[in-house]
């Protein structure tokens, strides 16, 4: 009976064992893009397949994309802020008047930065910005 119940608790420990959880190590956050915390003046725009440099009202057009997932946007010489959410090359932009600005990173380097941008009259446009 004495080894019946030594059997009956190591298998008892053994069952407990292998029940408990064990921790994954935590997942580190990758790092944001390049683009973030950049301020990128307009170079360019594409509307409708025709490039063209900016007019006097969006001359001074730019965006800003924080680490705190804020951004600003001067569109037009209007400034718009609100916070975005990324997915890979695809942002989301939400401005404080519920609008918004789907963006996807068509090519991004150190001083350039061309967006797809998608507003919210879903009009499709291509803006190329320099960096500031």
């Amino acid at each position: 009976m004495h080894k019946f119940l030594l059997v009956f608790i190591l298998l008892f420990h053994l069952a407990v064992q292998a029940q408990s959880q064990t921790k994954s190590p935590a997942k580190q956050a990758s790092p944001p893009p390049a683009y973030i915390g950049k301020t990128w003046k307009i170079f360019s725009i594409e509307e409708f397949g025709v490039t063209k440099l900016p007019a006097k009202k969006t001359v001074n057009d730019m965006l800003q994309l924080n680490a705190d997932n804020t951004f600003m946007l001067r569109i037009d010489s209007m400034d718009v802020s609100g916070k975005y959410t990324r997915a890979g090359k695809s942002l989301v932009l939400s401005t404080e008047k519920k609008e918004a600005y789907y963006l996807t990173i068509l090519k991004e380097l150190p001083d350039t930065l061309n967006i797809q941008c998608k507003n919210p009259d879903l009009i499709t446009s291509v803006f190329k910005y320099i960096k500031q």
